[in-house]
Protein backbone atom coordinates (compact mmCIF):
# COMPACT_ATOMS: atom_id res chain seq x y z
CA UNK A 1 0.00 0.00 0.00
CA UNK A 2 2.82 2.37 0.91
CA UNK A 3 4.55 1.64 -2.39
CA UNK A 4 1.34 2.43 -4.28
CA UNK A 5 0.88 5.70 -2.39
CA UNK A 6 4.49 6.63 -3.07
CA UNK A 7 4.02 5.90 -6.79
CA UNK A 8 0.87 8.04 -6.92
CA UNK A 9 2.67 10.93 -5.19
CA UNK A 10 5.60 10.58 -7.58
CA UNK A 11 3.28 10.69 -10.60
CA UNK A 12 1.42 13.73 -9.25
CA UNK A 13 4.73 15.49 -8.57
CA UNK A 14 6.04 14.60 -12.04
CA UNK A 15 2.89 15.89 -13.77
CA UNK A 16 2.95 19.10 -11.73
CA UNK A 17 6.59 19.71 -12.61
CA UNK A 18 5.93 18.96 -16.28
CA UNK A 19 3.14 21.54 -16.32
CA UNK A 20 5.54 24.12 -14.90
CA UNK A 21 7.99 23.74 -17.75
CA UNK A 22 7.14 26.51 -20.30
CA UNK A 23 7.09 25.46 -23.92
CA UNK A 24 6.01 26.86 -27.29
CA UNK A 25 4.24 24.39 -29.51
CA UNK A 26 3.02 25.08 -33.06
CA UNK A 27 2.85 28.67 -34.34
CA UNK A 28 0.46 29.80 -37.09
CA UNK A 29 0.08 32.87 -39.26
CA UNK A 30 -3.56 32.48 -40.28
CA UNK A 31 -3.78 28.90 -41.54
CA UNK A 32 -0.03 28.68 -42.24
CA UNK A 33 2.16 26.73 -39.83
CA UNK A 34 5.45 28.50 -39.05
CA UNK A 35 8.62 26.62 -38.17
CA UNK A 36 11.30 27.94 -35.85
CA UNK A 37 13.77 29.96 -37.96
CA UNK A 38 11.43 30.29 -40.96
CA UNK A 39 11.13 33.45 -43.09
CA UNK A 40 7.59 34.16 -44.32
CA UNK A 41 6.64 36.46 -47.20
CA UNK A 42 3.00 37.60 -47.15
CA UNK A 43 0.87 39.39 -49.71
CA UNK A 44 -1.56 42.13 -48.76
CA UNK A 45 -4.50 39.77 -49.30
CA UNK A 46 -3.03 37.43 -46.65
CA UNK A 47 -3.76 40.03 -43.99
CA UNK A 48 -7.02 40.08 -42.05
CA UNK A 49 -8.45 43.58 -41.74
CA UNK A 50 -4.90 44.82 -42.36
CA UNK A 51 -3.44 42.80 -39.46
CA UNK A 52 -1.18 39.79 -39.06
CA UNK A 53 -2.65 37.29 -36.59
CA UNK A 54 -0.10 35.09 -34.79
CA UNK A 55 -1.70 32.12 -33.04
CA UNK A 56 -0.21 29.16 -31.29
CA UNK A 57 -0.19 26.50 -28.62
CA UNK A 58 1.99 26.89 -25.55
CA UNK A 59 2.55 25.84 -21.95
CA UNK A 60 3.04 28.55 -19.34
CA UNK A 61 1.40 31.74 -18.05
CA UNK A 62 2.23 34.06 -20.90
CA UNK A 63 4.10 34.58 -24.14
CA UNK A 64 6.74 37.28 -24.48
CA UNK A 65 6.89 38.62 -28.06
CA UNK A 66 9.36 40.96 -29.72
CA UNK A 67 9.35 41.91 -33.41
CA UNK A 68 12.48 44.11 -33.28
CA UNK A 69 15.11 41.55 -32.25
CA UNK A 70 14.44 41.95 -28.53
CA UNK A 71 14.58 45.75 -28.27
CA UNK A 72 10.99 45.88 -27.01
CA UNK A 73 8.58 43.26 -25.69
CA UNK A 74 4.83 42.58 -25.55
CA UNK A 75 3.08 40.11 -23.27
CA UNK A 76 0.22 37.84 -24.31
CA UNK A 77 -1.64 35.72 -21.77
CA UNK A 78 -1.87 31.99 -22.48
CA UNK A 79 -5.47 30.80 -22.10
CA UNK A 80 -6.41 27.13 -22.22
CA UNK A 81 -3.07 26.27 -23.78
CA UNK A 82 -3.30 28.81 -26.60
CA UNK A 83 -2.69 32.47 -27.44
CA UNK A 84 -3.41 35.04 -30.16
CA UNK A 85 -1.39 38.16 -30.98
CA UNK A 86 -2.63 40.79 -33.45
CA UNK A 87 -0.02 42.92 -35.21
CA UNK A 88 -0.43 45.79 -37.71
CA UNK A 89 2.59 45.72 -40.05
CA UNK A 90 4.18 48.45 -42.09
CA UNK A 91 4.26 47.27 -45.69
CA UNK A 92 7.67 46.61 -47.20
CA UNK A 93 9.34 46.17 -43.79
CA UNK A 94 10.95 43.04 -42.39
CA UNK A 95 9.92 42.00 -38.86
CA UNK A 96 12.14 39.64 -36.87
CA UNK A 97 10.03 37.89 -34.25
CA UNK A 98 11.48 36.43 -31.06
CA UNK A 99 9.16 34.60 -28.67
CA UNK A 100 9.37 32.86 -25.29
CA UNK A 101 6.79 31.03 -23.21
CA UNK A 102 7.08 32.03 -19.54
CA UNK A 103 6.09 30.28 -16.32
CA UNK A 104 7.09 32.31 -13.27
CA UNK A 105 10.83 32.87 -13.65
CA UNK A 106 11.25 30.02 -16.13
CA UNK A 107 11.53 30.62 -19.88
CA UNK A 108 11.12 28.25 -22.80
CA UNK A 109 13.59 27.90 -25.62
CA UNK A 110 13.41 30.89 -27.99
CA UNK A 111 11.20 30.68 -31.09
CA UNK A 112 12.34 32.84 -33.99
CA UNK A 113 10.86 33.68 -37.38
CA UNK A 114 10.64 36.69 -39.68
CA UNK A 115 7.73 38.18 -41.61
CA UNK A 116 7.80 40.42 -44.66
CA UNK A 117 4.61 41.85 -46.20
CA UNK A 118 5.04 42.84 -49.83
CA UNK A 119 4.43 46.52 -50.40
CA UNK A 120 2.46 46.47 -53.63
CA UNK A 121 -0.74 44.78 -54.72
CA UNK A 122 -0.30 41.93 -57.18
CA UNK A 123 -2.74 40.34 -59.60
CA UNK A 124 -3.23 37.36 -57.28
CA UNK A 125 -4.20 39.69 -54.40
CA UNK A 126 -6.88 41.36 -56.53
CA UNK A 127 -8.20 38.01 -57.80
CA UNK A 128 -8.52 36.72 -54.24
CA UNK A 129 -10.48 39.76 -53.05
CA UNK A 130 -12.67 39.82 -56.16
CA UNK A 131 -13.55 36.14 -55.69
CA UNK A 132 -14.31 36.70 -51.99
CA UNK A 133 -16.69 39.49 -53.03
CA UNK A 134 -18.35 37.20 -55.57
CA UNK A 135 -18.81 34.51 -52.91
CA UNK A 136 -20.39 37.02 -50.49
CA UNK A 137 -22.66 38.29 -53.28
CA UNK A 138 -23.71 34.75 -54.21
CA UNK A 139 -24.53 34.08 -50.53
CA UNK A 140 -26.56 37.31 -50.48
CA UNK A 141 -24.37 38.45 -47.60
CA UNK A 142 -24.60 42.26 -47.71
CA UNK A 143 -22.36 42.93 -44.67
CA UNK A 144 -19.79 40.39 -45.88
CA UNK A 145 -19.73 42.10 -49.28
CA UNK A 146 -19.63 45.72 -48.10
CA UNK A 147 -16.54 45.17 -45.95
CA UNK A 148 -14.60 45.10 -49.23
CA UNK A 149 -16.06 48.43 -50.44
CA UNK A 150 -14.28 51.73 -49.79
CA UNK A 151 -16.15 54.46 -47.94
CA UNK A 152 -14.94 56.68 -50.80
CA UNK A 153 -16.66 54.50 -53.42
CA UNK A 154 -16.82 56.46 -56.70
CA UNK A 155 -20.53 56.08 -57.24
CA UNK A 156 -23.48 56.51 -54.94
CA UNK A 157 -22.60 54.13 -52.09
CA UNK A 158 -26.11 54.29 -50.58
CA UNK A 159 -27.59 53.42 -53.98
CA UNK A 160 -25.03 50.63 -54.26
CA UNK A 161 -26.26 49.04 -51.03
CA UNK A 162 -29.86 49.46 -52.18
CA UNK A 163 -28.96 47.90 -55.53
CA UNK A 164 -27.37 44.90 -53.85
CA UNK A 165 -30.46 44.33 -51.73
CA UNK A 166 -32.62 44.53 -54.87
CA UNK A 167 -30.34 42.06 -56.62
CA UNK A 168 -30.77 39.66 -53.73
CA UNK A 169 -34.52 40.11 -53.98
CA UNK A 170 -34.71 39.65 -57.76
CA UNK A 171 -31.96 37.02 -58.26
CA UNK A 172 -31.77 33.44 -57.04
CA UNK A 173 -28.95 30.91 -57.38
CA UNK A 174 -26.29 33.44 -58.41
CA UNK A 175 -23.22 32.01 -60.14
CA UNK A 176 -20.41 34.27 -61.39
CA UNK A 177 -17.00 33.24 -62.69
CA UNK A 178 -14.33 35.79 -63.59
CA UNK A 179 -11.02 35.60 -65.41
CA UNK A 180 -8.80 38.61 -64.75
CA UNK A 181 -7.04 39.74 -67.92
CA UNK A 182 -5.01 42.67 -66.60
CA UNK A 183 -4.25 44.79 -63.55
CA UNK A 184 -2.90 48.29 -64.18
CA UNK A 185 -1.80 50.72 -61.46
CA UNK A 186 -2.96 54.30 -62.11
CA UNK A 187 -1.92 56.58 -59.25
CA UNK A 188 -3.52 55.18 -56.10
CA UNK A 189 -5.96 53.02 -58.09
CA UNK A 190 -5.53 49.49 -59.38
CA UNK A 191 -7.66 49.06 -62.49
CA UNK A 192 -8.75 45.46 -62.99
CA UNK A 193 -10.34 44.19 -66.19
CA UNK A 194 -11.92 40.77 -66.52
CA UNK A 195 -14.12 38.45 -68.52
CA UNK A 196 -17.12 37.18 -66.60
CA UNK A 197 -19.59 34.35 -67.04
CA UNK A 198 -22.80 34.72 -65.05
CA UNK A 199 -25.94 32.67 -64.47
CA UNK A 200 -28.88 33.72 -62.34
CA UNK A 201 -32.45 32.57 -61.80
CA UNK A 202 -35.24 35.14 -61.83
CA UNK A 203 -36.98 35.09 -58.44
CA UNK A 204 -40.08 36.43 -60.19
CA UNK A 205 -40.42 33.94 -63.04
CA UNK A 206 -38.03 31.08 -62.20
CA UNK A 207 -36.35 31.56 -65.58
CA UNK A 208 -32.59 30.95 -65.85
CA UNK A 209 -30.63 33.73 -67.58
CA UNK A 210 -26.98 33.75 -68.60
CA UNK A 211 -24.61 36.39 -69.91
CA UNK A 212 -20.93 36.67 -70.75
CA UNK A 213 -19.11 39.94 -71.21
CA UNK A 214 -16.19 42.15 -70.23
CA UNK A 215 -16.03 44.63 -67.39
CA UNK A 216 -13.60 46.53 -65.18
CA UNK A 217 -13.33 47.64 -61.56
CA UNK A 218 -10.87 49.72 -59.57
CA UNK A 219 -9.42 48.94 -56.17
CA UNK A 220 -7.45 51.00 -53.68
CA UNK A 221 -5.28 50.16 -50.68
CA UNK A 222 -6.69 51.45 -47.37
CA UNK A 223 -5.00 50.51 -44.06
CA UNK A 224 -3.39 47.48 -45.66
CA UNK A 225 -6.75 46.35 -47.05
CA UNK A 226 -7.78 46.11 -50.69
CA UNK A 227 -11.06 47.98 -51.19
CA UNK A 228 -13.37 48.39 -54.17
CA UNK A 229 -13.44 52.06 -55.22
CA UNK A 230 -15.11 52.01 -58.65
CA UNK A 231 -17.18 49.81 -60.99
CA UNK A 232 -17.84 50.00 -64.72
CA UNK A 233 -20.84 48.77 -66.67
CA UNK A 234 -21.84 46.08 -67.35
CA UNK A 235 -22.09 45.56 -63.60
CA UNK A 236 -21.60 42.17 -61.99
CA UNK A 237 -22.78 43.65 -58.66
CA UNK A 238 -25.63 46.08 -58.06
CA UNK A 239 -27.25 45.46 -61.44
CA UNK A 240 -30.54 46.97 -60.24
CA UNK A 241 -29.12 50.51 -60.12
CA UNK A 242 -26.58 50.62 -62.94
CA UNK A 243 -26.86 54.37 -63.59
CA UNK A 244 -26.20 55.16 -59.89
CA UNK A 245 -23.45 52.62 -59.30
CA UNK A 246 -21.33 52.47 -62.47
CA UNK A 247 -19.08 55.40 -63.34
CA UNK A 248 -18.72 54.53 -67.04
CA UNK A 249 -19.17 51.78 -69.64
CA UNK A 250 -16.40 49.37 -70.54
CA UNK A 251 -15.83 49.82 -74.26
CA UNK A 252 -15.04 46.14 -74.80
CA UNK A 253 -18.55 45.25 -73.61
CA UNK A 254 -20.49 47.50 -75.97
CA UNK A 255 -22.86 45.43 -78.11
CA UNK A 256 -22.55 42.28 -75.98
CA UNK A 257 -25.63 40.63 -74.45
CA UNK A 258 -25.87 41.43 -70.75
CA UNK A 259 -28.42 40.98 -67.96
CA UNK A 260 -30.56 44.04 -67.18
CA UNK A 261 -33.29 44.67 -64.57
CA UNK A 262 -36.08 47.23 -64.69
CA UNK A 263 -37.66 49.01 -61.73
CA UNK A 264 -40.31 46.28 -61.40
CA UNK A 265 -37.76 43.51 -61.08
CA UNK A 266 -38.21 42.19 -64.61
CA UNK A 267 -34.97 40.62 -65.84
CA UNK A 268 -33.98 40.59 -69.51
CA UNK A 269 -30.99 40.17 -71.80
CA UNK A 270 -30.10 43.34 -73.72
CA UNK A 271 -27.22 44.75 -75.75
CA UNK A 272 -24.83 46.83 -73.68
CA UNK A 273 -25.14 50.43 -74.85
CA UNK A 274 -22.37 53.01 -75.08
CA UNK A 275 -23.99 55.12 -72.40
CA UNK A 276 -26.11 54.30 -69.36
CA UNK A 277 -29.76 55.28 -69.49
CA UNK A 278 -32.31 55.70 -66.73
CA UNK A 279 -34.68 52.78 -66.99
Amino acid sequence: MLKLEALILFLIFSVANAQEIPEIGKIYLGNMGIKDGQRVILSISDLKDGFIFIEGRAKGNEIKISYDKGKSWRSVIIKKGGFVYKFFPELGKEYNFLMFAVYGKKKSKPYRFSVYVKKDIEKEDIEKILNEMIQAYAREDLAGFMKYVSENFQGNISSFEDALEKDFRYFDDIKIYVSVSRVIKRGDYYDVCFLYNRQITSAKTGKILKDKSYSCASFVLERNQIKLIKLMAPLIFGVSEEEEVATSVNQEAIGTDVIKIDELGNISIEKQAQIMHKR
